[in-house]
């Protein structure tokens, strides 16, 4: 299983921010922090310019049935920019281990 993102800032070169990567488990969501580990709190995984980007690798795990339990997995990414936080950019999408 392999999740990859990608952002467009757009016409600006950058977007001041604070990006969170999560997802949503059968047993609740989990956040990513800054050093990646996962939780159940709510943390940026990044805070501050974010440039357009392709591919960037969100999971790679090259036997999911043996590090998850079966069900569905709701993977996101959402940006929120620090100057507007009423507007966010988001994404996510869904995976089932049988």
């Amino acid at each position: 299983l392999q999740v990859v993102a990608s952002f467009d800032a757009g016409a600006s070169a950058s977007v001041n921010a604070n990006l969170f990567l999560g997802i949503f488990t059968p047993g609740g969501p989990l956040f990513a922090d800054s050093n990646g580990t996962l939780g159940p709190t709510p943390k940026p995984r990044l805070t501050g310019a974010v440039s357009s980007f392709q591919n960037l690798t969100f999971v790679n795990l090259p036997n999911p049935a043996a590090s998850l339990t079966p069900g569905p997995y709701w993977w996101f990414m959402i940006i929120v920019p620090t100057a507007d936080p009423n507007t966010s950019y988001s994404d996510m999408v869904l995976t089932t281990i049988p």
